[in-house]
C-alpha cells in the first residue's frame, strides 16, 4: 500500500497537491453529478478535474476541495 501512495504522489500536479493534500478514495465513493462530482459532502466542479494516471481515484481537500483525480472514460 505504501508503494502505491508513493507512486500517485508522483502525478498529482503541484497546483492540487502540494505534496500533502491528495490521497487514493474508491472510486465508487465518488458521485458523477450534472456539474461535477461529489466525495463525502465536497463537490468539485469540472475545472477541478485531473485524470489519474494510475486509473484510480484521488481526492485533493485543504480547507476546501482542490482537485479530484478520475479515470479517463473509455
Amino acid at each position: 500500500m505504501i508503494e502505491a501512495l508513493v507512486l500517485a504522489h508522483l502525478f498529482y500536479s503541484q497546483e492540487c497537491c502540494a505534496e500533502q493534500h491528495c490521497h487514493p478514495v474508491p472510486c465508487e465513493s465518488v458521485v458523477d453529478m450534472a456539474e461535477g462530482w461529489k466525495w463525502q459532502g465536497h463537490t468539485f466542479n469540472k475545472q477541478q478535474l485531473r485524470i489519474s494516471q494510475d486509473g484510480e481515484c484521488h481526492v485533493c481537500i485543504a480547507a476546501a476541495p482542490i482537485c479530484i483525480y478520475l479515470p479517463a472514460k473509455v
